[in-house]
């Protein structure tokens, strides 16, 4: 699936911000709004028919984002912005994290090292700051020289790409690993050349931030599948919410065949919006406590579903969910429920997610959760990067 370049998602939304968003948007004497997320817990943020790209992008850079929130009866016909948002999001969440990994790499060379033994009271580090008109007047010097070394640095990564038969698009991921080089700001580069006294010193540098490509390049191969399963548990939550609606109202013994009309399925339609059966996805980004710009992100996606679970597995999950803290994972639920939520490729889909998850570092769970007052069970996606 290729990555959507229009500025423009069109998809109504609900954005909150995070306590510095917050701050930093009430400073700048921007008019928010009251807003909420999928749980219903009020916030300040932005409401608009559409997302503008570059706005989200800049909310993520800045780490002003908390979560967005959409719903509607289907969501079907949108499925293209769903997976566009949920890419987006992720894709810039590792944008993100690359960067202090770039630094890490610089800073923990034998060069900067032996630099910090030497000059304890002025070691370089995470926070150390430089002149800014120094910083651009020396990349204006080097333009030609940091063209070549970005040459360079995506020889591997490119190579990788050209020989990996799963990755169909390659062009797409090309690009990917050039947005990945961009965000090696003007101070890396500063910093790069500040430690590095020849070229030996400079290759292989060179060659832990093009290794250091390539396992960013494994994070990105599993953006495709958790589009593919928030699409499959919309998709899933949709027919739930119709056929318990035709069972509710007895309008028919075959729901499959029922809603195969197209005229009762509009009724249908019509009639989820009068009782606000809508399908609620919500994608949400937790920034954890931990060893400063290393420190883990959580990215949350949530899609609700009023499918009807018999009251033994919704007391199974509340259970759970009361007595331990990663509650009970959407696999075993399928297996629990049978098709009660639509199981269809959800499994294959979390299997393969698991599967690729793992060695790239990335901590993936599923987990269920039941509003009892709601009458609503939602399916909660992790992921801590």
């Amino acid at each position: 699936m290729s990555i959507n370049k229009s500025p423009i998602i069109e998809l109504p939304v609900q954005i909150c911000l995070n306590e510095e968003g917050e701050e930093y948007f009430s400073k700048m004497g921007v008019p928010l709004k009251s807003v909420k997320g999928i749980t219903g817990r009020k916030k300040l943020g932005f409401q608009s028919n559409t997302l503008e790209v570059p706005f989200l992008k800049t909310l993520l850079r800045q780490n002003y984002f908390e979560e967005i929130y959409t719903y509607a009866i289907t969501l079907i016909e949108k499925k293209e912005m769903l997976q566009d948002v949920t890419k987006l999001i992720f894709y810039n969440i590792i944008y993100n994290k690359f960067r202090p990994h770039v630094t890490e790499v610089l800073l923990s060379s034998e060069l900067v090292e032996r630099y910090n033994q030497k000059n304890p009271t002025h070691k370089i580090t995470h926070k150390t700051s430089f002149n800014e008109s120094k910083i651009k007047e020396f990349f204006n010097s080097r333009k030609q020289v940091i063209a070549g070394l970005i040459n360079k640095i995506l020889e591997k990564p490119f190579k990788v790409i050209d020989e990996d038969k799963e990755i169909k698009e390659k062009d797409e991921k090309k690009g990917i690993m050039k947005t990945f080089v961009q965000h090696i700001s003007l101070k890396e580069w500063f910093l790069f050349f500040l430690i590095t006294n020849n070229q030996e010193e400079r290759d292989k540098i060179i060659t832990q931030i093009s290794d250091l490509m390539i396992t960013y390049l494994g994070k990105t191969k599993i953006s495709d599948y958790i589009g593919f399963l928030l699409i499959e548990l919309a998709q899933n939550s949709e027919k739930a919410s119709l056929s318990k609606i035709v069972s509710i109202k007895k309008l028919a013994e075959d729901v499959d065949i029922f809603l195969k009309d197209r005229a009762n399925r509009e009724k249908i339609m019509d009639m989820a919006k009068q009782m606000n059966y809508f399908i609620e996805v919500s994608w949400r980004i937790k920034y954890l406590e931990g060893s400063g710009p290393l420190a883990s992100i959580r990215y949350e996606l949530m899609v609700s579903n009023r499918g009807v679970i018999p009251k033994n597995l919704r007391k199974k999950i509340k259970d759970k969910s009361q007595a331990d803290v990663e509650g009970l994972s959407l696999a075993d639920f399928y297996q629990d429920s049978g098709q009660a939520l639509g199981a269809g490729l959800g499994l294959f889909y979390i299997s393969y997610i698991t599967d690729e998850s793992k060695p790239q570092g990335i901590r993936f769970d599923t987990t269920i959760e039941s509003d009892d007052d709601k009458d609503t069970t939602y399916v909660l996606l992790r992921f801590t990067i």
